[in-house]
Formats: C-alpha cells, structure tokens, sequence
C-alpha cells in the first residue's frame, strides 16, 4: 500500500507547474493582454497560420467537413498534411467548444498550460530519477519551462507538446536501459511523433544519442544485457513509428510535393560562430532569435553558470557519468555551430527561419546537471562557492568583450552578475548560519520568479491590438455569406491580404496559401504567371483579371471602394467594428471550376518566370484561339525610376524583371502611394483602373537601377477568351464535402476530343472516372487536374483521398496490435514469473542488481526511505526530533539539536572540500564515516547510498586513479 504523500512532498511539483503559468499571466496582465487589457497574443506563425488553423479545425469539427482536403486554403490542399503538421495535438480538438470570438484566447491557454506542463514534466522526471522530491525540482522545471526555447517559441503552439511528452520518453528510455522496460517509452515517443513528426525527428535523433549515453553510464550491462537493450531500443522504437504511421505516412507524401523537399545535402563544411559567443546566449536579456541567423535559444536562468562547475566539482556524481554528458552536450553545441549538423539536425533540410529547434534537448541536459549541482550544495564549502562565483563573474565579463555586442548587449552581461550575484548571496547566508533553510529557498525561489519573468517580458510575448485584428470578422462574414449563397461551389479573394490565410480565417474558398504542405507546383505556376510565390507560400498578389478567371475567383472583398471598371461590380457592403466599410465585388467574367480546351494545350503551353505576361498571352492564344490580352505600353526609366502617361483608361500593370529589386513604390498623380514588398517573387505590380492622361510612377528602392515593363489590358480581348472558354463548362451537379469524403460529381459536353481542366491543384491523391470507367490524369502545366475526354457527353467524378492515408492506416493498427501483444505477454509471463508485491523472506531481501526486478523493487524502497528521511529531516531542522548517538560503552543516547547547532554541523561537513580533506579515503577513514552516518542521518535523502558507499570502501583498496572507479550510486530511473 502506498504512503500518502504530504503536502511538503507535493509542493516541488505543484510550483514547478504553477509558477511559470502565474509568471505567464503576470506578463500577459503587463501587456495589456486580453482579458487584461485590449491585446492580444499573436505573433509570426500563430499570427499569420496557427490561428487561421485552429478556427477552420473547430469549424471542421463542428459542421462534419472534410479531413481529408480542403478547398478553403490555397486553391484546394491535402488537409491531413496541414493536420499532421499544425494540428494533430489532441488538446487541439478541443477547439470545437469553442466560439470563434474567443479562439485567440483558447490558444493562448493552450500556450499557458503547455509551458507549464513543461515545467511539471521537467521536476516529475527530476523527482523519478533521483528519487527525491528536493525543492531543486522545482527551480529547474521553471527554468526549463521559461527558458530561452520557450521564450522565442513559445507562441509556436504545435511544437510544445512533444516539450513536456520528449521528457516522459526520456524517462521511459532510462527504464528500458536500466529495468529492460521499454513499454513508457514506446507509448510516450508514439504520442510525441503523432502531437508533432517535425520536433519529433529531432527527438528521435537525440534518443539515439541518449540511448548510448545510457549505455555508458549504467554499469554491469555485459554483452548479453547490451545486446538485449539494443535490441528493445530498436523494436520499440519501430514500433512507435509505426503506430503513428497513420499521420507521418501521408504527410511523407505530401511533403515530397512541397518545395521544403527539393534540398541537397552541404558538401562543404562550414561553422557560424564562436563557442564563446554561443555560451554566451545563456545570459539573461538577450534577444531570442527567430530569423534566418543561426543563433540557438539556451538560455535556462544563469545560476547555471554557479551549477554547472558544481556538478563538475561534485566528487559523488559518477566520473563516467560527467563524460557521457559532457561528450552529449559538446556534440549539440557543435551541431548548432555546424551546417551538415544543422541540415541533419533539421530532418535533412534547412529551416526556414526559426533556427535551432532542437535546442530544447539541449536545455533539458543542462538542467539534470544543474540540479545534480543544487543536490549536494549543502556540501559544498563556504570558500568553494566564492570561488565559483568569481570565476562565473570573471567569464561574463571576459564575454562581454569578445562578444558582439548587437547579439550579447552589456545590459545582459551586467544583469547576469547581478542575479548570480543574490544567488550566491543569499546560499552564502544560508551556510553562515545566518538565514534558515527555508528563508534561502523562498528569497532564491522569489528571484527566479523575478529573473524568469524579466527575461519571458523583455525577450518574448509581442502583441497586436485584438479590436484591429478582429474588425473585419462581422462583416467578411456577412459578405461571404451573400456571395455564397445559391452556389454550390464558388472562389472569393481580398484586394488586399492581411495574410496569405485569410481564405480559412474567414471561412471561404480561396486561391492563396501560407503552409508549409504548401504545394510547389502551384507555386512555380504562380511565379510563371504574374503572381506571388515563395518556399512555402503563394498568393493572389499580382493577380490580373485574366488570372482571376483562370483560378475561378467570382467576387473580391476590398476595405475600400474599387474605382470604376467594365470588369466588375459592386454587389453590396458590410460595416466593420472600427467604423469603416468592406466591399464585396463581383468578378464579371470568371472560368467555372472545369472548362473545356483543346487536346493539344496541354503539351504545347510551357509558361516561363522570365515573361509572366507572355504565359498569360500564350495560353489565351492556344486555350481561346484569340490575340493578345496584354499590349506593351511605353515607359521611360531613369535609374530606379519609371513613369508614363496612361494613353487610355483600363487596367495597367509593371513587371519588374530586375531580380535585385525587392521593394517598390507605386503612385498615380503623385498619390495614393502603395509599397510592393518582395517584388523578387516575379509577381506584377497592379496599378487597377486608371484614367486617360494619369500619371504612373514607380520607384524602386535600395537600387540605382531596374529593368521594368509597362502593360495594358485589352478587355475586348479578355472578354472574348473568357466568354469562349466558358462555352462548354463542366456542371457540377454533386459537391462532398464530408468528413472522410470529398467527392466531386458534374457533367461535360464536348464538341470534339478535349481536355477537361480543372482548377484544382495537382495531386497524387486524386482519381478521376468518366462515364464510370477510371481515367488517367492529364495535367495543365504540371500544376492542375486535368483528364482527356472524347466528344460526347460525360459524367465525370473526381474523388480525393489522401497518398499514403490507407497505408499508413494498415501500419498504426500493425504497430498497436504488436504493442498490445507485446504487452500482454509481459503482464502474463514476466510479471507472473517476478512479482513485485509479494512478501519474501527475510533472506532474500539481498538486491540483485543484474536482476531488472530486484532493481526495481530496491527503487522503490529506496523511495519510501526518502520520503522518511526528508521528514525527519525537516523535524530535525525545527529541533523537533532528537538525534541518536552511541556511546563509547555502545548505550545509545537521544537528544533534541537546535538549528543553530546543526548549521555548525554543516559547516563542519563542508571541510571536507579543504586540499588535506581531499584525499581519497582509507578503509579506516570509510569505516568512520559509517559510523558517524549512523549516528546522524545524511541532509539528503541519499544517506542509505551513502552508507554503502562507506561500507565499499572498507571492504576493497583503493582504486587506481588512472581508472576511476565506478560510483557505488547508481543512477536511478
């Protein structure tokens, strides 16, 4: 039966999760953060992805759509990519209870709650491994939770979970290599792969790593014990793959469409910067880094520079031990220093911004050593502390000067000196006798809280206003409501994105994406046709009216009113919260989402990056049969300066073909100035509607020259080849969109043999059936869904389902099946054959330490013997318990102690450290240390081991110092 855990023995684990959520909160409350304020938390990727994302799978949910593909985002997108990478956390499915108005502030506790998860994972695993519930738990899983990982990605909600799961994984490797118990750690890497496969790439890479870590530390494996450990590692660790098959399978394939996929390993090596420099980002205040630099996230509070040499210094922890994780943190600093690491490191491409996100790993090495330095600080000496502090300070200042002071600025380095400086202050107190134990741990624990929360407001949380971020929700939604009404499936963009995800923000079908399932087909057509496309992104920007029909793109939304154009109409208006009007425009000449061209099209139109308007020209020509849509309109340049006089009013473009410039201005009249961003992304500039006799100006910056072409549309033209093209349209006459079920049923009729085309992005996941019978695709351009049809009329049926999606089913219900099996048979077997519970006689209470069993059960006593001894070592702190010591005569002799009388003993203690007390021990001197470790319990609750250390070091010589002999305390799991 259990022993009921007092409160004191809860509390390490209680902090560790509660006070990096109220420090959390208290940054929010600072910020203004709703509901404390008029802010919201959105920054990068939750601003312009997570949040879109999140409020499209609530809508999901909610209404029974689609999993399988979504036409909302990007033209139409593998949704169970986008789900595997963003989404697949199962808090996230809670998203469903909750209101679209309020989804900002779900994902901002889902943030909340995550980190503080973290820091419970981090002192959970602490309390397991050293079987201890010291208070130390508790100030390393806040500095895990807050650290600088946290601080620069704290907003990037789909990494967090396989944070706080990679600890429990960890902990269930040290089973299986300790106990041969690999079950905890299957189970926690499956779920870590199925919450993130991204992170959990890395995580696997490192468990590789940590796996042989393990197998250094833990003594007395022999061959047979190593061979079965690697076999386990192995088998288990397959199995987690293939549980979580299900997700990575068809993301896999879905990923190999992307552009992320086109890479190749570096053939040179190279490194980006200094060790000192990169050590030095442990100091509190620096900048987090989130943009292309190389810069690791380390920072995890800076009483790791007072830990670290005390781990070092601690003669008790295992030599071996030091080595492995020396060698372990040595090869992750020099992976993030090194390119082919990094690529690795990355899944075997370079990341796009946001560097390092392995560096969590990294975090979590460095606080199992620092607390292995707070465990035993009760021995270290008065002058050993002053010693280290000096040096931490002397290091900082010597950073300070070699650093590059953009990257570590003064203010960190002081700020650091400062906080390690009351770090020490406040343990130096402690071991003078001047403060009680308690008084040390409140003031430590109150300036972590204070270094912690300094570091999260200066470096981290950035906000926008929630009122701005919100105010077109009422009225988009209003609008997208009119234009979609009667319609069975129909396209709607903004004139202006706020981001490349509006479409699954706002709830409808769109031709823009930002997504790293990204489709980079569709991308390249983009770049080739006038309008933006990047790694993982592409949007409507630069559209021309052709363009628009071509992608099926009926109404536009604009937060201001269009001029005047023959190509569009307004249909109505809609007032937004800040008092302003949104528009809603109709699209007068759109292809439908199938039209027919000739057979030939296909293999004869190759558009190219280097002349958009001649890839729009062209296939007008051969897809319609019509001339140009787009005629050359003259323009002077000077430098980085173009002008020209409208000679006629209509809609006009510029392509820019210099590829060094990245940033333009555009006016008309010398008004109404609008800056082009990212103009190397080859897409157009539109000017819109302008009059006969304006005045076009374009200047492009940070250049003294460009190459740039002026054009004007013919809308006689366009009309023509829009209205031909839609003469034999393909009628959808049924549209599933189901929750594993998207399907499209419609009919054609051809005139002669054709290719029905569809403006469908091309994937492998799409069938096509005509009149009943499968059919072969036939792409557009390498980019859309396309099937030659002879004349005649014909049912068509398009069906989706994602590649890999059945496989990968087949493979997680293979993977549980051998788990279960697995499990079952060592419940049955192995646990039959071992029971834990059962009384033994006294005789065989012995421990076998090659014996997983009697390993574990020696674990557990020596848990119920730290709960006695942290008790009693409480009592005897306040002077409530006495202390037995033996006479001479050997009569045992009971007496109560003051505190004041056990500081002296403490000090006494610590002599231990000075150069004629650090001297390995005799058999003689050992056998006094027993007895005086029976006459006094040890102040940790390490004392049994410590007994048996001394009990060794009677029975056998000294060991020889070349080979250092290993440590009587083995590490516990």
């Amino acid at each position: 039966m259990k022993n009921k855990r007092s409160f004191s023995e809860k509390l390490p684990l209680i902090l560790a999760f509660v006070l990096p959520i109220l420090i959390m909160l208290g940054v929010f409350a600072g910020k203004e953060i709703f509901p404390f304020g008029k802010n919201c938390f959105l920054r990068t990727d939750l601003y312009h992805q997570y949040i879109a994302f999140f409020e499209d799978l609530g809508d999901r949910l909610r209404q029974g759509k689609s999993l399988l593909y979504a036409f909302d985002i990007g033209l139409g997108s593998n949704y169970t990519a986008l789900f595997a990478y963003y989404l697949s956390s199962p808090l996230h499915f809670l998203a469903v209870l909750v209101p679209t108005e309020y989804m900002i502030e779900f994902i901002t506790i889902l943030v909340v709650l995550k980190i503080g998860l973290c820091g419970w994972t981090m002192a959970w695993y602490l309390s397991k491994r050293f079987n201890t519930r010291h208070m130390g738990i508790a100030f390393c899983g806040i500095c895990y939770a807050l650290s600088g990982y946290l601080a620069a990605y704290n907003w990037n909600i789909m990494w967090l979970d396989v944070l706080w799961l990679s600890i429990i994984a960890i902990y269930g490797l040290e089973k299986l290599v300790k106990e041969n118990r690999p079950f905890l750690y299957c189970v926690a890497m499956a779920l870590s792969i199925l919450c993130n496969y991204y992170i959990a790439i890395m995580l696997c890479i490192f468990m590789v790593l940590y796996f042989i870590n393990q197998l250094i530390v833990t003594p007395r494996l022999g061959i047979k014990g190593l061979l079965i450990r690697s076999g386990n590692f192995f088998l288990f660790s397959l199995i987690a793959g293939m549980i979580a098959a299900i997700l990575v399978i068809p993301c896999a394939y879905a990923l190999m469409g992307t552009a992320s996929a086109d890479t190749s390993f570096p053939k040179t090596v190279t490194n980006y910067f200094t060790i000192i420099d990169m050590l030095a980002r442990h100091l509190v205040v620096v900048n987090v880094e989130i943009g292309l630099d190389h810069w690791p996230n380390i920072y995890s509070g800076v009483m790791v520079f007072l830990l670290i040499p005390l781990y070092y210094m601690n003669k008790k922890i295992n030599f071996r031990e030091k080595i492995a994780n020396t060698m372990l943190l040595g090869f992750m600093l020099l992976s993030f220093n090194t390119n082919m690491l990094n690529y690795i490191w990355h899944g075997f491409h370079y990341p796009n911004s946001l560097p390092c996100r392995q560096s969590f790993l990294y975090t979590f090495m460095v606080m199992v050593m620092c607390f292995e330095g707070i465990r035993h600080l009760e021995l270290i000496s008065k002058q050993l502390l002053t010693r280290v502090l000096w040096g931490a300070v002397a290091a900082i200042l010597v950073a300070e000067v070699i650093t590059n002071s953009d990257e570590i600025p003064y203010y960190a380095c002081y700020a650091s000196i400062a906080f390690i400086g009351l770090y020490s202050l406040f343990i130096y107190l402690r071991k003078a006798g001047k403060i009680q134990r308690g008084t040390a741990v409140a003031l430590c624990l109150c300036l972590l809280i204070l270094e912690m929360g300094l570091n999260t407001a200066v470096t981290s949380v950035t906000i926008v206003n929630r009122e701005e971020f919100m105010r077109y929700n009422d009225s988009i939604d209003e609008l997208t409501a009119i234009a979609q009404e009667g319609k069975i499936f129909t396209r709607i963009e903004r004139q202006s994105l706020r981001t490349k995800n509006d479409g699954v923000y706002f709830g409808y079908n769109s031709a823009s994406i930002f997504s790293s399932t990204a489709n980079a087909a569709i991308t390249d057509f983009y770049k080739k046709t006038g309008m933006e496309g990047n790694t993982n992104a592409y949007s409507i920007t630069g559209a021309t009216p052709f363009m628009n029909a071509f992608l099926g793109i009926e109404y536009k939304l604009s937060d201001y009113r269009l001029p005047i154009s023959p190509l569009y109409e307004l249909v109505e208006t809609a007032p937004e919260r800040r008092g302003g009007v949104t528009f809603l425009y109709h699209n007068l000449y759109t292809l439908p989402l199938g039209y027919l061209i000739p057979d030939d099209v296909h293999e004869a139109w190759r558009p190219t990056t280097s002349s958009p308007v001649r890839s729009q020209n062209s296939y007008a020509n051969l897809a319609a049969n019509v001339d140009n849509i787009f005629e050359t309109v003259a323009a002077n340049i000077n430098g980085a300066v173009m002008t020209a006089t409208v000679p006629k009013a209509g809609h006009y473009f510029v392509y820019v073909a210099s590829s060094s410039v990245k940033k333009v201005e555009a006016s008309v009249n010398g008004q109404n100035t609008k800056t082009w961003d990212s103009i190397n992304r080859n897409y157009l500039v539109d000017y819109g509607y302008v009059e006969e006799g304006d005045e076009l100006k374009l200047v492009a910056q940070d250049v003294t020259s460009m190459t740039a072409n002026l054009y004007y549309l013919n809308p006689d033209v366009f009309i023509e080849a829009v209205t031909r093209l839609s003469e034999n349209p393909f009628v959808i006459d049924e549209f599933t969109d189901e929750s594993f079920k998207t399907q499209i049923k419609g009919h054609v009729d051809a005139l002669q043999d054709s290719h029905l085309v569809f403006s469908i992005p091309l994937e492998k996941g799409w069938s096509i059936s005509v009149d009943g019978k499968p059919a072969e695709i036939t792409a557009l351009a390498d980019a859309f869904v396309g099937v030659l049809v002879p004349a005649g009329h014909h049912e068509v049926v398009l069906r989706y389902v994602p590649e890999g999606l059945a496989t990968g089913i087949l493979v997680s219900l293979l993977g549980l099946g051998v788990f279960l099996i697995l499990l079952a048979l060592y419940l049955l077997f192995f646990r039959k054959k071992h029971p834990e519970n059962e009384s033994r006689p006294e005789e065989d209470n012995a421990v076998n330490k090659n014996d997983p069993v009697d390993a574990a059960r020696a674990g557990r006593e020596r848990m119920a013997l730290m709960h006695q001894f942290d008790e009693e070592e409480r009592l005897r702190d306040q002077g409530r318990l006495p202390v037995i010591s033996f006479t001479e005569e050997g009569n045992a002799v009971a007496r109560f102690v003051s505190p004041a009388e056990r500081q002296k003993d403490a000090e006494l203690l610590s002599l231990e450290d000075s150069p004629e007390n650090t001297a390995a021990e005799t058999p003689e001197a050992a056998a006094e240390t027993l007895e005086a470790a029976a006459k006094k319990p040890e102040t940790e609750p390490e004392a049994a081991e410590a007994a048996e250390a001394a009990e060794a070091a009677t029975e056998k010589p000294e060991a020889d110092p070349e080979v250092p002999e290993e440590s009587s305390e083995t590490p516990q799991a």
